[in-house]
């Protein structure tokens, strides 16, 4: 047609499309712009039925050689679409980690578009554009390369002739190796033997199918059931319902589960064979959970009990942790479950759980579930508090950082919240580690059934659900489970169900010898992971096994793998696990002899990620972080027999911060300085490097800060005990200065203020004298330093380091002789240690502590009238001065004054409150106003951002002062006018004592956090 309409004739030489345009193009006189428009009228057409059909099916991504729109045109026409839009890709741009992945439909379009005009995107109609397309591609076809390692790739309406279809093969082939190909299709209407052989060389099978026929069936497999929830879901919280839409849905369930009103609901074909696979953990726990197929523990009652407990405190100022333990098999996974369900239920509370899998959780996310909740139902409904979110965190061991963390964060941005965690005993305890955590309530959850009342009552449960069907009485079956079982929850469960199955030890050895060969590496693999937790992906573990997609189907789908390999269907991927962790331990001490098997088969395994794959590559950092790695809750020892694994995924390119971070610390542990700090550098260079994948920037820069300072300090210890001193304090002052870096970030934490103090008491058992005072010294300034400018969760383990300190200092000879021999001499740290000896040593005694507290000050202004810029001393007689004269509020702003002077512009957050405070008490709310500012925007992430952390006082008494309602308030915010304080202040309606309104004049009490002022405790004029 090209031809015949610019050259003439019947029929063009050549027949492949590029050379026909090719010889058009090069012919004198013929202008390009005239063949590009002559080649857009002619595919200038409509999508027909079977395109539009097209976009009810999910795609990974479409890479098409075409020059039309037609794709793009029937996503925007399509009234059903499986994904929300089609975007047109022209270059490598693309990283499978956008918030909308699986959301939209990625078009590669290879040989540009009949709608673009420029460089990247015009079309390539003669060879030497096609030459430069390939040059172009090379970033495409990197991402061709891992969607066609991820799964399969079929080939639609491609001649297999063509000179373009023959490149791309070839070039797939250079990027992919043939025997690590997924087996693809090609749709074609016939073929000859020459491109079938062709074809099977290159793993794609041919079938005779038109691509009308083919979108026909692919839309008739398309599961319409009530599961695959094409809407969003309705939340009920406070008897208010709460639609949340699919594109928000989405967004949420990447981080964590949100109980809802149809969660667990499904039709149930069978319900005798959906029992007992529930039991057996076989299905979704919240089938069993909704339809009250789960058995009730006695404990769930005290865990339910003591939620309510913390659930009544002022979740504005702390969000509280109740903690459950208990060992394998003891029903915790389920209790969590049951006890989110009773919460929604009869409370009302909107209940999430987060997600086990996913390696980073973002609190910014459940920051706005929580907030969207809220405030729809403030909207139609005057709530007396802000409604709190529990938060239940199964598998807590291993998610201790969050644990840590996001009590925290919560606070911190005014969200009440109940966290509630469970977790084993034995992984609990090894995950803490030595840094205490401040939890509210305990709860243990043993495996033996707790009385005979509780075994009757687990009895009549399976008699109700057809499980037992027993002529027996239940005192027979009460002395069974006490002689045969020893009362154990899981025994009793595990042979009441299936009373003829052999012990589980045997019973999971035969499941697993009766599987196909490919099935029982599947499955060893799959428990390779799952004994930990972790569930394994179908891609990666397709790729791991090297064997066609086809073989892995047909193995893993085996009738002797139902119901032994199960699937876990996800919102963007398939991931395949145990029954249950206990199964999946055994399945491990059966096929592994030592676990340098199990290593060697974990290489294999990360071996194959894909780096681009966001699913993936929380897999592996979940396995190698929070559960094998150096803090996690199954540690490897010694632990640098796990640096092979981790060096396996870098070399599959998985180079993310966060793993980076936790091999060096490996390699730290081992003594490998050189290797730990090149790890950590390459972790930083991720974070700074704007062009890296998003989802692998997860680590916080100042934890990676905090690593490097603590390699500072190994080195500096062994060149300090080798004699070094001079490097060795070339290494000190680096590590000082890397530590005061880690204080600053979106989480300020106890680990640099402790990592410091701790290098000091270090180095002082390496010196004696004065010089052995000085570091004490300086260890105790740096815990000093860190009050008010770190979470309360981080001061138990600050003042057992203390404690350590001030020992030591107790344990030199003649030690109150040598301070005071200090302080005579003029020595600034005599002062200072001398002081704070007492306090520690002495002022502990309600009895005495005045006196030793008035002895501490006098030690500290001698100090300061010999050293006026001491910051310790200054620091020390604040807080001494505000304890032993509260009302002397003008000594106490002098002492600051003095203190910010010599600090500078870098002055801490808890200087900066303690200013405003002072500032705000002598009612100089003007002169308060700067340091609030300073202070908001310097303490992003600190818990004292939110609730009352003081209010003003005069004599003792809350200080009332006069202000208006002004207008345009609502039922969560509103705001005063006040002349005394000069500037407008902000209050919570909803929780004063009545209703006020725009024109109001009313009394209030001025509170203050780390974000400013706020009014509390408003009453009307």
């Amino acid at each position: 047609m090209v031809h015949k309409e610019f050259l003439g004739g019947d029929k063009p030489t050549p027949s492949d499309f590029i050379e026909i345009l090719s010889e058009v193009l090069d012919t004198p006189g013929i202008n390009r712009s005239d063949v590009e428009e002559f080649v857009r009228s002619k595919l200038n057409v409509n999508p027909t039925q079977a395109h539009i059909d097209l976009c009810q099916v999910r795609w990974r991504a479409i890479f098409t050689t075409n020059y039309d729109d037609i794709v793009e045109t029937a996503y925007r026409i399509a009234p059903k679409r499986a994904q929300e839009r089609c975007d047109a890709i022209f270059d490598s741009h693309f990283a499978r980690i956008e918030s909308d992945y699986m959301e939209v439909v990625r078009l590669f379009k290879l040989m540009g578009s009949v709608k673009g005009t420029g460089r990247k995107t015009k079309m390539a109609l003669s060879r030497s554009d096609y030459h430069r397309k390939l040059q172009q591609r090379d970033g495409l076809f990197r991402q061709l390369k891992d969607f066609a390692k991820d799964g399969t790739i079929i080939y639609i309406g491609y001649s297999f002739g063509d000179l373009i279809v023959k490149d791309i093969l070839s070039e797939i082939e250079e990027e992919i190796p043939i025997d690590e190909m997924p087996w693809g299709w090609a749709l074609l209407p016939s073929w000859d033997e020459k491109t079938e052989q062709m074809l099977r060389e290159r793993r794609i099978i041919p079938i005779q199918m038109t691509f009308e026929e083919f979108v026909s069936l692919s839309v008739s497999m398309i599961d319409e059931g009530p599961s695959s929830e094409t809407s969003g879901v309705i939340v009920t919280v406070a008897n208010v319902s709460v639609e949340i839409p699919k594109s928000d849905l989405n967004m949420y369930r990447r981080q964590f589960e949100i109980h809802h009103d149809e969660l667990g609901s499904k039709s149930i074909p069978d319900k005798n064979q959906a029992i007992q696979e529930f039991l057996e953990g076989q299905s979704d726990p919240w089938l069993g959970i909704f339809n009250g197929w789960a058995f009730k523990r006695v404990k769930n009652e005290e865990i339910y009990a003591s939620f309510h407990q913390q659930v009544g405190k002022v979740l504005e100022r702390e969000c509280p942790i109740v903690l459950t333990l208990g060992p394998a098999g003891s029903g915790k996974s389920i209790a969590a479950r049951m006890l989110a369900r009773e919460i929604y239920i009869n409370d009302g509370l909107p209940c999430i759980l987060l997600s086990p899998e996913t390696e980073k959780i973002d609190y910014r996310v459940i920051d706005s579930f929580a907030r969207f909740i809220s405030e729809s139902v403030e909207s139609v409904k005057e709530m007396e508090r802000r409604l709190p979110l529990v938060i239940i965190i199964d598998e807590a061991a291993a998610r201790i950082q969050d644990v840590r963390r996001l009590p925290q964060y919560l606070v911190s941005r005014g969200i009440p919240a109940v966290l509630l965690a469970f977790a084993r005993e034995n992984e609990w305890k090894l995950a803490k580690g030595d840094y205490p955590l401040k939890v509210d309530s305990t709860i243990t959850i043993p495996d033996e059934l707790e009385s005979e009342k509780e075994a009757e009552e687990l009895i009549d449960h399976l008699r109700m659900l057809g499980i037992l069907e027993s002529a027996q009485d239940n005192e027979y079956w009460i002395n069974i489970i006490k002689t045969e079982f020893e009362n154990s929850f899981w025994d009793t469960l595990y042979h009441l169900v299936h009373p003829a199955r052999p012990p589980l030890t045997l019973s999971v050895r035969n499941e697993y010898d009766r599987l196909v060969p490919v099935a029982q590496v599947a499955y060893q693999y799959i428990c390779a992971f799952y004994q930990f937790g972790v569930p394994l992906d179908l891609e990666l573990l397709a790729r791991s096994l090297h064997r066609s997609y086809e073989e892995f189907i047909q193995s893993v789908y085996d009738p002797a793998s139902l119901n032994v390999i199960i699937e876990m269907p996800e919102q963007i991927s398939i991931r395949y696990r145990a029954r249950t962790r206990m199964i999946a331990e055994q399945i491990g001490k059966y096929v592994y002899q030592s676990s340098d098997e199990l290593l060697s088969e974990l290489e294999e395994i990360v071996s194959n990620v894909i780096p681009n794959n966001v699913n993936e590559v929380e897999t592996i950092r979940s396995l190698l972080i929070r559960r094998l790695g150096p803090n996690g809750t199954h540690r490897i020892t010694p632990d640098d027999r796990l640096i092979p694994v981790f060096e396996a995924a870098f070399k599959a390119g998985m180079m993310d911060s966060a793993t980076l971070h936790h091999c060096a610390l490996l390699l730290l542990s081992k003594g490998d300085y050189n290797g730990a700090e090149s790890y950590l550098n390459q972790a930083i260079e991720v974070l700074n490097n704007p062009n890296e994948l998003t989802h692998f920037k997860t680590e916080w820069r100042q934890m990676i800060d905090n690593s490097l300072a603590s390699v500072a300090v190994r080195r500096g210890l062994d060149l300090q005990n080798a004699g070094n001193e001079g490097a060795a304090t070339k290494q000190f002052s680096r590590a000082v200065g890397l530590f005061k870096q880690a204080r600053k970030g979106e989480f300020p934490n106890a680990y640099p203020y402790y990592g410091e103090a701790w290098m000091m008491l270090r180095r002082s058992e390496n010196v004696a004298g004065s010089e052995r005072f000085s570091l004490l010294a300086e260890a105790l300034q740096i815990i000093d330093e860190s009050e008010g400018n770190i979470g309360d969760d981080g001061r138990s383990s600050l003042a057992e380091l203390e404690s350590r300190i001030v020992e030591t200092i107790s344990g030199i000879p003649s030690v109150d002789t040598v301070l005071s021999g200090m302080v005579a001499s003029g020595d600034e740290n005599g002062g200072y240690l001398l002081a704070r000896y007492n306090i520690q040593v002495y002022g502990q005694d309600d009895k005495s502590s005045t006196i030793y507290l008035n002895k501490a000050y006098s030690i500290v202004m001698e100090a300061l009238s010999i050293t006026p810029g001491h910051i310790p001393c200054l620091r020390l007689t604040a807080r001494l001065h505000k304890k032993l004269y509260p009302d002397d509020w003008e000594g106490w702003l002098d002492l600051l004054q003095r203190r910010e002077h010599f600090e500078g512009t870098n002055s801490p957050n808890s200087l900066l409150f303690d200013l405003a405070l002072a500032k705000t008490q002598l009612a100089d709310y003007k002169g308060a106003w700067p340091h609030l500012e300073q202070l908001e925007r310097e303490s992003i992430g600190h818990p004292r951002r939110s609730g009352v952390v003081a209010t003003i006082k005069d004599s003792g008494k809350d200080r009332r002062i006069i202000g208006e309602v002004k207008t345009g308030l609502t039922r969560s915010e509103g705001w005063l006018q006040c002349d005394a304080v000069g500037q407008d202040i902000k209050f919570l309606p909803l929780r004063q004592k009545f209703t006020a309104s725009g024109g109001q004049t009313v009394t209030f009490v001025l509170a203050m956090n780390y974000r400013g002022y706020f009014a509390i405790e408003l009453r009307p004029m």
